[in-house]
Formats: C-alpha cells, sequence, structure tokens
C-alpha cells in the first residue's frame, strides 16, 4: 500500500511536472509568436508611412526630397525675392528689393512693389500645374489677363525656386520674410 501511494505520488508528481513544462513551453513560444507578429506590424506600419511620404512629395531638382507639408501650404506664404536672374542670365536682383508676393492657400495671388516711391499692388490667382512641377501666375490688368509658367526648382517652407519656363535664364529665388 505503501508503494502504491509512493508509485501514484510519483506519477502524479510526473504528470504535475509535465503539465507544467507543457504550458512552460506552449507560453514561451506563444510569447515568442506574440513578439515577432508585434514586430512585423511595426515594419509594416513604417514601410506603409515611408511609402506614402515618398510618393507624396514631389522632388524638386534642388529638393526637398520629402515634405510633410502639402505643396499647396509651402507656397502659401510671403515671399520676398533673395536673387533673380535676367533673360541674359546676369542677376538682376537688386532690380527686386521692394517687390512683396503673397500667396494664400486658397489661391490668390498679390504682388507688391514700388515705384518711384509709389506702392503698387496687384492681385490675380496662382495655381500648381503638371503634377506640381510647375507655377503658373495668372494677372488681369485693364482686361488683360497675363499668364506666366515657372518650373519649380526648390521648394521649402522657407524657399521657393522657380525658374521661366520660357527663358529658362530668368530664375527666382524667393525666401520668407
Amino acid at each position: 500500500m505503501l508503494m502504491q501511494l509512493l508509485l501514484r505520488a510519483a506519477v502524479s508528481g510526473v504528470l504535475i511536472f509535465l503539465r507544467e513544462t507543457f504550458f512552460m513551453v506552449y507560453s514561451v513560444k506563444y510569447i515568442q509568436q506574440q513578439a515577432i507578429f508585434f514586430l512585423m506590424k511595426q515594419v509594416t506600419f513604417a514601410l506603409m508611412i515611408g511609402a506614402v511620404l515618398l510618393t507624396s512629395s514631389c522632388t524638386y531638382p534642388d529638393g526637398p526630397i520629402v515634405s510633410l507639408k502639402t505643396r499647396e501650404a509651402r507656397v502659401a506664404n510671403a515671399w520676398r525675392i533673395s536673387y533673380a536672374t535676367n533673360a541674359s542670365g546676369e542677376d538682376q536682383t537688386s532690380d527686386f528689393e521692394s517687390w512683396q508676393y503673397t500667396f494664400s492657400e486658397d489661391g490668390v495671388a498679390e504682388v507688391s512693389y514700388k515705384i518711384a516711391g509709389i506702392t503698387l499692388t496687384s492681385t490675380g490667382e496662382w495655381n500648381l500645374i503638371d503634377d506640381g512641377a510647375n507655377f503658373q501666375l495668372l494677372f488681369t490688368t485693364a482686361g488683360i489677363t497675363t499668364t506666366d509658367e515657372f518650373v519649380i526648382l526648390r521648394l521649402t517652407e522657407d524657399e521657393f525656386w522657380i525658374r521661366d519656363a520660357v527663358n529658362e535664364k530668368e530664375e527666382y529665388h524667393l525666401a520668407t520674410f
């Protein structure tokens, strides 16, 4: 009888040991699977965010590669000309010292400049065309609409570089105030 009790206790102890070992192994495997699943979700999420950023940003020749702001939001600002060249490629920055461009997010463009001490202001509209690769300005004066198109070279929150689409030597670097 004592032997039977000892045998039952030993078998019971072995069964408990096997059950605990099984649950421990199963728990470790379950935890490993959950960790791998969590890691895969994080990597997938990071790859999706990267893909969205790379496909939603427009890479201009002079940058930026990625921006969190839309092109329209980056254009909408008050700008001054920090550098300009004329049709011959000569520096004409000093001719634009008094000029100020203001582009609002709703597409309204305003340019102010001084001639002989008098400030003149013209209002028109601006558009991003050709999938955001080009910038268009439209101004109507005395019933005549003037349209200028520019190739965007660089567009950041602080810098907006454009080149005349017709005369590639005319280039304007705009900077925020």
